[in-house]
């Protein structure tokens, strides 16, 4: 008789999660971390300890901005509003999260990411100001655009029209350099 591992799914989108994954690589919710035999998947962690990564990016930052608060949180990345004392203005400050074990593989792929915005012009896309390294921590930072997300339009409004998903399509699509 064949027995096959059990096979675990995102608690949040229901995606197939891969051996021992921290978060969900479809949708980057924090997916359980462990599994009981007796009663399945145990609890996602606690949330990271944003009072410390906000300290230690204080610091990386120096006294030239100051951070006010955290914006948003991702799968990978958390970004916080920051005040540029020099320009006077606010920005967003985007950094790995604080509880992730830090690779140079994210590291990498943080670099490259930054790296891929950087290339592109257009009004639909956030320009990067700068990318930064200090206290163990890698950052970039942006202007600070104001407004909804994605994923809070589409809970208010539950679905687009066929004539706004185009829309935003194609303002997505009209941002990418195709050849």
């Amino acid at each position: 008789m064949t027995t096959v591992a059990p096979s675990w799914n995102c608690p949040k989108c229901a995606a197939p999660l891969p051996a021992a994954a921290s978060f969900c690589p479809s949708c980057g919710a924090a997916t359980p971390q462990g599994i009981d035999r007796n009663r399945g998947a145990l609890d996602a962690p606690p949330p990271p300890d944003e009072s410390a990564n906000r300290e230690r990016l204080q610091a990386a930052l120096g006294a030239s901005c100051e951070i006010r608060r955290l914006l948003g949180r991702g799968g990978f990345a958390e970004v916080y509003v920051a005040y540029d004392r020099r320009l006077k203005r606010e920005i967003a400050v985007k950094t790995l999260r604080g509880d992730l074990v830090v690779s140079s593989t994210l590291l990498d792929r943080f670099q490259r990411e930054a790296e891929a915005v950087a290339m592109l012009r257009h009004p639909n896309v956030v320009p990067i100001y700068s990318v930064g390294e200090g206290e163990g921590i890698a950052y970039f930072t942006m202007p600070l655009i104001e407004g909804e997300s994605l994923g809070a339009a589409l809970e208010r409004e539950g679905q687009f029209s066929v004539a706004e998903t185009r829309r935003n399509v194609r303002a997505y699509l009209d941002s990418l350099p195709l050849r």
